[in-house]
């Protein structure tokens, strides 16, 4: 099967990014070579546990992250309460809350670690805000 650049599909192709992700986290957008993820890292993701300052950090920032968010969102309806503007946020928020749990995830496996420490979170974080900034850009 062949895709719009007449280039044969792959799964490298396909699951590039999210690939490099995942096995680079904050150097995604590095020209460097990686092994795609394997069936055995996603078993190891699957059975990482959470060190308890590692979980208490990730609480305190997706709070911080949440009360941000209902700010910004009370200002806007503050302004314009007659423009009724439909803010629903719920589904984003969990987007956010499993994609940081995941990218925690992946720098713990990256680190050969079965826990999840405080490093694995700020990486996580560091990672996220930077695919965002990199989606604000196109």
């Amino acid at each position: 099967m062949l895709d719009f650049n007449n280039e044969k599909i792959t799964p490298s192709n396909v699951f590039g990014l999210s690939n490099k992700v995942m096995k680079l986290l904050n150097d995604f957008d590095m020209d460097i070579s990686f092994e795609n993820p394997d069936k055995e890292y996603f078993i190891k993701l699957k059975n990482l546990k959470w060190d308890k300052k590692a979980k208490k950090i990730f609480n305190k920032i997706d709070k911080v992250r949440l009360d941000f968010e209902t700010t910004c969102i009370e200002e806007v309806f503050d302004e314009n309460p007659d423009d009724g503007y439909p803010i629903s946020m719920g589904s984003f928020d969990s987007d956010v809350w499993r994609c940081w749990i995941f990218l925690s995830g992946c720098s713990a496996v990256n680190n050969d670690r079965e826990v999840m420490v405080v490093d694995d979170v700020v990486c996580a974080c560091k990672t996220y805000f930077k695919l965002l900034g990199l989606l604000n850009k196109n």
